[in-house]
């Protein structure tokens, strides 16, 4: 592919990934955003993941309201009490979601038997929490004597619609002190390696791999009735122990000997929720107007669980979604391109939409796949958006460029110093679309092609300086009139200046491959769309008076069509924007050179165009009976039909523009005695 395609579409894939980022503050995309967000995405995965491994080290103990005092807090002598009795049970760690996060005056035996008990167990840890807008963390006094590695931070991380699907390995600022969160702390304790992979990644943040809440069984058959995490009253341990039932002590000592056991507050009365404190949305909430569904204790189970499952998924950073997002706009926008140079248009076309939309479901399944089976979360709306956004992109940076391109040419082209030169230049560019810009480039060489042949012709006959064969006469192009010219330098250094702006001209062309094989294409091009007109005027003549065939209304039309169609046929869809860009850069360096080569013989050199002798039959000046301009016409090649009628029809001729038509004719008797009086001087 040529490199300006690919410019382009990286372009576009740039213009893409901007789009993706800020389109969801567009309104039109809010119905795109609400129905393809990354959160919904996530929600819909762990709702329809089905059922997940648990590890069988985490159990939950709750407490109620009931272990509050009068002034609505946590009784904290009766906390350190009940901790106390789990504790005797021998539980591999105890992680109690609480903060301590001052000392009670009022009640400083609480405080005293907390203190005690932690001292005593090195195994027990508290949470701590990580003020953001103040960067700092609320920990305990230094009276309860809690080491580093007891404190963890209990954070939950909420998204916009207060959900929470995500959690952090590390809390604190790059250059201040860091704690480790609470659930990295459980894990350790039961295993150290899983606990070590989830910290050892460069993000610290990943996706909980939810399992369900404390109190709900499982579905599975063989699992009915079981929970999914095991659940148990704090008091009822702390009941059991008191009441002296060696039976029940050593029941609930099989159940949390060794274990992971986390502590916290869940208000949970015959499965019904009594209050939201301290509950949160997760992505298993059913509906979006549900209550709360998780307590935080809970929502710290399936972290921890996750953590020892190995399902560690990280999010990744904006910018690699991004790339994503790029990387399957620009494969799109490629395979688009190529099949854009089918020539069956239903098939084509078919193509096309079947491509748009495989690109659009592969957008959805790729970070589906990459969440349920690596380690990486990948946005669903970043790429989906820069599919869906990749041919508006892609179309208005060409627009851009296109725009900067034409810009830069006319800067360009008004350092012209020729008059008549910068004219013509600007005469392209002013066409209006790249079809008609092509078109106009096209007429711009014949005209000074043919204007140079007639020049070099007209002295051949006049003066007789120079000659030319029949073939070149019969038929001229850029290496026959290059090679007669050429023969006869020393002859044209006599001849008049038109005769060597004429061979100067053709010298130059010559040595320019595009414009060669672009003066064979329009020669044909050109006889073709007389051919056109001549048809379309003579069906409108069959069928209207010979006054409207004289000034016919429908030529044009079928004129323009035909450019197109045979624009399309001759370059392929999309091809005359390449085909005019290379031939306009090949015009470029052509009018440079000409501009320094004419200018070195007369700074104040005039077209041949704008001044005598007229180089009669092959110019005329008459009026243009479609723009009702005066025009000079330059006739290019005779075309011959079967009427035997001298009519306009019959030679191809070129003024200010492709369309110029004259109101008069020589004749074609004129042109033929023309060219025998050249053959005669031969």
């Amino acid at each position: 592919m040529d490199a300006r395609r690919w410019g382009l579409i990286l372009a576009a894939a740039v213009g893409v990934a901007i789009f993706s980022q800020y389109s969801q503050d567009l309104p039109q995309f809010d119905v795109v955003e609400v129905a393809m967000n990354d959160q919904n995405f996530t929600d819909l995965v762990l709702q329809t993941r089905g059922e997940l491994p648990i590890d069988t080290n985490i159990r939950v103990l709750t407490y109620s309201r009931s272990l509050f005092d009068s002034s609505d807090r946590v009784d904290r002598a009766m906390l350190a009490t009940q901790l106390a009795a789990l504790l005797d049970l021998k539980p591999r760690v105890v992680a109690v979601d609480f903060l301590l996060e001052d000392e009670r005056p009022e009640s400083p035996d609480g405080d005293a038997m907390l203190a005690a008990l932690i001292e005593a167990h090195p195994n027990l840890i508290f949470g701590i929490f990580y003020e953001d807008s103040l960067k700092r963390f609320r920990l305990p006094p230094s009276a309860f004597k809690l080491t580093g590695a007891q404190l963890g931070c209990i954070n939950l991380q909420p998204d916009d619609d207060k959900t929470i699907r995500t959690y952090t390995v590390l809390w604190g600022e790059p250059d201040s002190v860091k704690f480790e969160s609470f659930d990295v702390k459980i894990a350790r304790a039961v295993d150290s390696n899983a606990a070590a992979v989830a910290t050892s990644f460069s993000q610290k943040t990943f996706v909980i791999d939810y399992a369900g809440g404390i109190g709900e069984e499982s579905e599975t058959d063989n699992a009915i009735g079981k929970q999914i995490f095991p659940t148990l009253p704090l008091e009822a341990v702390f009941a059991a122990a008191m009441s002296g039932d060696s039976g029940a002590v050593e029941a609930f000592r099989s159940q949390l000997a060794g274990k992971a056991v986390m502590v916290g507050y869940a208000d949970i009365r015959n499965s019904q929720i009594t209050s939201v404190v301290d509950r949160f949305f997760t992505p298993l909430k059913n509906g979006k107007n549900a209550l709360p569904d998780m307590h935080g204790v809970a929502i710290h189970a399936n972290v921890v669980n996750t953590i020892l499952q190995g399902r560690v998924v990280e999010v990744v950073a904006p910018y690699v979604n991004i790339l994503v997002g790029i990387g399957m706009a620009v494969l799109f926008l490629l395979l688009r391109s190529r099949i854009g140079s089918l020539r069956r248009p239903t098939l084509r076309t078919i193509s096309q939409y079947s491509l748009f939309f495989l690109f659009l479901f592969l957008a959805i399944l790729l970070p589906v796949i990459a969440f349920r089976y690596t380690t990486y979360k990948f946005s669903i709306y970043t790429p989906f958006t820069a599919v869906l956004l990749a041919i508006p992109a892609f179309e208005l940076l060409q627009k851009i460029l296109e725009l900067s391109r034409d810009i830069n040419r006319r800067r360009r082209a008004k350092k012209i110093r020729l008059g008549w030169l910068r004219e013509q230049i600007f005469d392209i560019l002013q066409a209006g679309p790249v079809e008609q810009q092509y078109m106009q480039a096209l007429h711009f060489l014949r005209l000074q092609f043919h204007l140079a042949c007639a020049a070099l012709f007209h002295e051949s006959v006049e003066r007789g300086t120079i000659s030319f064969p029949s073939l070149t006469i019969a038929s001229p192009t850029p290496q026959r009139m290059f090679a007669g010219a050429r023969s006869q330098q020393e002859q044209l250094n006599l001849a008049g200046s038109d005769a060597r702006h004429g061979a100067a001209i053709i010298e130059m062309m010559a040595h320019y491959p595009h414009i060669v094989q672009e003066l064979r294409l329009s020669r044909s091009f050109y006889i073709a769309l007389n051919e056109v007109r001549r048809q379309t005027a003579v069906s409108i003549a069959a069928e209207e008076s010979a006054a409207t065939a004289a000034h016919p209304t429908g030529e044009e039309t079928s004129a323009a069509d035909y450019i197109d169609l045979a624009l399309t046929a001759l370059t392929g869809e999309g091809g005359s924007r390449k085909n005019f860009d290379v031939l306009y850069a090949e015009i470029e360096r052509f009018v440079t050179q000409a501009e320094a080569t004419l200018m070195e013989e007369a700074r104040d050199y005039q077209s041949l165009l704008e001044h005598g002798p007229i180089f009669y039959p092959y110019t005329i000046s008459c009026r243009c009976r479609l723009h009702q301009t005066d025009e000079l016409f330059i006739y290019f090649n005779e075309q011959e039909d079967t009427n035997e009628r001298d009519d306009f029809f019959d030679l191809v001729y070129g003024g200010r523009t492709i369309r110029c038509q004259p109101e008069r004719h020589p004749g074609l008797t004129e042109v033929r005695n023309y060219r025998l009086r050249l053959r005669s001087a031969e």
